[in-house]
């Protein structure tokens, strides 16, 4: 409440007395005095820290407590030298001067550790640990020892420990009870100066305000204790947007964290008039994005990550300024945090470029960077990737945009939506037409995992292409072609013999073993090039069923599966009937049963809830990627204006029951695929659309912003969904009354 002045209470309202009630207490506790050295010790911290706000300088800090830290260290306070240095130390470092306070927090172990106080010595190593990861250090000193001592008495401290009384009040829903116990153990955690307990603390207490309903309070513990995901989710309850501008600029770098995060999650709910000035602090804290720490927490590029939050709406103000930030990406050699940033810098490029559209980069003198930097992301161990002539290549003759659609979680990849007809060394129409051939399926090669993706996004541009270039097959054999998601791996499983050796029944000698190259000169071209150089909609045809192939192997894990099924349905837009009546009728087989290996079997058996280690590869998520791929197929063979015939209608059943049941699924994306099964239907099939209104009362906010996009309206429901609680739903609606009148005030 004091950090600041004026006060700012956060659960009480402010009345015109409290600041002169401050002036009053810090008067008093210069003048008071006591017998007691721990009582005296503890009044003199008392005034120290409400001489010095948050925004205070060093020379202030120094004058405040230098004098006291000397005290302390000579003896004067028998019994809390160490309860000094270490409120001395959390003052510092709440003020950004981690030096200081690193070296402070370091006097309190000993002192507590001499006057066996290990509590205390353990929550000053802790806040150490706390400091260092805050600055993106590494952790050393007597940081790894807290399991080693030997009790954990404190010289502040209840009978009862408060932290578990609030755990076990909060878990039983005994609110008041946790809201006491709660701010008992954050007083004893910020008067023992332990900056690590009282961040849990914080956080415990955004949690119970959070289930009381109070989420502007909640908002600013969370933001207090550097808890960016629990601050997010908070503030999108918040009937406005919360200004974070204090947490933006504090020194403690989790605090930046967590407002950014905040800034990101209300980005779409910010009035058009600060959206400017929001875009141009987010890029002024990213500043030194290629020199900042690594590790976690990095509010440099999670402040990129917030501006590309922003997608249409970022100002062109900001473009110069994002290009500025994108160049060392370009450069030659590449910074030592290239592989960190730069596929964070590539999808704020990719959203500059579509918000500001494309005829305002082309003006730019160093526009290249636009598509240059982005594609270099996404290609590091191309010799050329970084060089910003190829970002000029690009953007004069490839469309580097984003494919709409795309998995949640993958990032966009420009190269592979070059335009069919554009030339150049590494994006000619035969290197288009080599890269979306039909794999082979080589024993020997072992295929980045996105070549399903690449090989679809190389197709689409291709099918896009204004103009066509005929290709020669011998452009195209197993000699030249090579995946689109490239080979990572190749071995010689059948190693060539001796020459010299005897024949071994069952096993070709070395003259015998088949020679790719070879077999083409003598036959021409295999199946895969002549499909790969012929019409396109045979191409698209050949593609999408080797996919849906691949999609239906119960012998294939289901991450490989998954991917196949993400490509098939980019595709799916491109196919002919019959291969989308294939592709509905096996992918519902494989929603109702998905056949899993045993690898899958077994992993899922590992990753139970009491497995201290979890390994998730979206297993679980294959049937719902089915029924979402069968949906979606369905839709684009049928005349979305007529009503279901009767064997449409069983299908639209199943497709209801199915998605109803996936949306009880306890994993959120599970529900949201559910989510969008239900809504892709309702959109084919209007007939189908009645029954999505139970999804405006599902508890998942994901699963009511899709019912918001497609749930009849009628003036009832309109006003449910403008009343709802999450900002993601009521953005929903007003995008939707936005495209229906796009005049009208909503």
């Amino acid at each position: 409440m004091y950090d600041w002045i004026p006060a700012r209470p956060v659960l009480s309202p402010l009345d015109a007395d409290t600041d002169g009630l401050l002036a009053r207490l810090r008067s008093l506790a210069a003048s008071a005095d006591h017998r007691d050295p721990v009582i005296r010790a503890r009044l003199r911290c008392a005034y120290a820290d409400a001489a010095v706000p948050l925004e205070g300088t060093r020379e202030e800090l120094e004058r405040s407590w230098q004098q006291l830290v000397r005290a302390a260290a000579a003896g004067r306070f028998r019994g809390a030298r160490a309860l000094v240095a270490s409120r001395a130390a959390y003052a510092f470092a709440a003020r950004g001067d981690g030096e200081q306070a690193e070296n402070l927090w370091r006097q309190a172990v000993l002192a507590s550790s001499e006057e066996q106080l290990y509590g205390d010595a353990r929550g000053a190593m802790r806040s150490l640990q706390y400091l260092a990861i805050d600055q993106g250090r590494p952790l050393g000193g007597p940081n790894g020892a807290t399991g080693g001592l030997p009790d954990r008495k404190r010289l502040l401290a209840a009978a009862l420990d408060p932290a578990l009384s609030a755990l076990e009040a909060a878990h039983h829903g005994r609110l008041p009870d946790a809201l006491g116990d709660v701010r008992r153990y954050l007083w004893e955690a910020r008067l023992s100066g332990d900056r690590r307990e009282e961040a849990s603390a914080q956080a415990l207490l955004g949690d119970v305000l959070s289930t009381g309903g109070h989420h502007l309070a909640a908002t600013h513990y969370y933001l207090e204790a550097g808890a960016g995901d629990k601050a997010a989710a908070a503030v999108r309850a918040l009937p406005r947007p919360f200004d974070v501008t204090n947490w933006l600029n504090s020194p403690v770098r989790h605090r930046q964290a967590a407002s950014i995060a905040v800034m990101k999650a209300q980005a779409a709910a910010l009035p058009d008039t600060v959206v400017p000035e929001s875009v141009r602090q987010l890029l002024e804290h990213a500043a030194t994005v290629w020199a900042a720490p690594h590790a976690d927490p990095a509010p440099e590029r999670q402040a990129l990550n917030a501006v590309a939050a922003f997608g249409r709406r970022i100002p062109e103000s900001a473009v110069d300024t994002i290009l500025a930030l994108a160049r060392p990406a370009t450069a030659t050699p590449a910074p030592a945090s290239w592989v960190v940033v730069a596929p964070v810098v590539a999808n704020l490029l990719i959203q500059a470029y579509w918000a500001r559209g494309t005829t305002t980069p082309r003006n730019r003198p160093d526009a290249g960077l636009l598509a240059g930097a982005a594609s270099a992301a996404f290609q590091p161990v191309a010799p050329d990737a970084r060089d910003p002539r190829a970002g000029t290549r690009a953007l004069t003759g490839h469309r580097a945009l984003p494919r709409r659609g795309r998995r949640p979680g993958r990032p966009a990849c420009p190269r592979a939506l070059a335009r069919g007809h554009a030339r150049g060394p590494d994006r000619s129409p035969s290197s288009l037409r080599r890269a979306a051939a039909p794999p082979r399926g080589h024993p020997s090669q072992r295929c980045d995992p996105t070549q399903a993706t690449e090989t679809v996004d190389f197709l689409k541009a291709l099918l896009k292409a204004d103009t066509l270039i005929d290709v020669s097959p011998d452009d195209l054999g197993p000699d030249q072609a090579q995946p689109a998601g490239r080979v990572v791996l190749q071995i010689q499983l059948n190693p060539p013999a001796d020459t010299s050796s005897t024949q071994v029944y069952g096993q070709p000698t070395a003259q015998h073993i088949p020679d790719q190259a070879a077999i083409q000169t003598a036959t021409g071209p295999d199946q895969a090039a002549l499909l790969a150089s012929g019409p396109l909609p045979a191409l698209a045809e050949a593609i999408a069923r080797h996919l849906l192939a691949m999609a239906e192997d119960t012998h294939d894990t289901s991450p490989s599966r998954i991917q196949a099924i993400d490509a098939l349905r980019a595709l799916a837009f491109h196919l002919p009937g019959p291969v989308l009546f294939d592709i509905t009728d096996r992918m519902l087989i494989v929603s109702r049963n998905p056949g899993l290996p045993e690898f899958d079997r077994l992993t899922l058996e590992a990753s139970g809830a009491f497995s201290r280690g979890r390994l998730n590869l979206g297993i679980t998520h294959l049937p719902g990627m089915a029924l979402v791929l069968a949906t979606d197929a369905f839709i684009q063979q049928r005349d979305r204006q007529s009503p279901l015939a009767a064997q449409e209608t069983a299908f639209a059943d199943e497709v209801m029951a199915s998605s109803a049941a996936l949306m009880r699924d306890p994993d959120a994306e599970v529900r949201k695929l559910g989510a969008i099964a239900m809504h892709d239907l309702a959109h084919g099939a209007p007939d189908a659309a009645v029954q999505t209104t139970g999804m405006l009362s599902h508890p998942d906010p994901q699963v009511r912003v899709l019912g918001a996009s497609i749930v009849p309206l009628t003036p009832d429901r309109q006003a449910l969904l403008a009343s709802d609680p999450a900002l993601e739903v009521r953005q929903a609606l007003s995008d939707r009354l936005t495209a229906q009148s796009p005049t009208a005030p909503n």
